[in-house]
């Protein structure tokens, strides 16, 4: 995990936190981390980093019917 962690730039705590889903990874860190394991395909890095429902909300288009409050 110490290689990693200093690959992406960040200390093996700050790596810890995220991995266990404490903090969140930024854009820059998921694209390193992607490289570092050869994860190529949106199909594998769904699976990785938005596997609960909770995760996906983000992504998904507002209702434009819907008012928001």
């Amino acid at each position: 995990m110490k290689y990693v962690a200093e690959r992406m730039g960040l200390s093996a705590y700050g790596f810890q936190l995220k991995v266990e889903n404490k903090k969140e990874f930024k854009t820059s860190e998921v694209t390193a981390l992607c490289d570092i394991l050869e994860i190529e395909t949106l199909e594998q890095k769904e699976r990785i980093f938005f596997a609960n429902e909770d995760d996906l909300k983000s992504s998904i288009p507002a209702d434009p019917e819907k008012e928001v409050v």
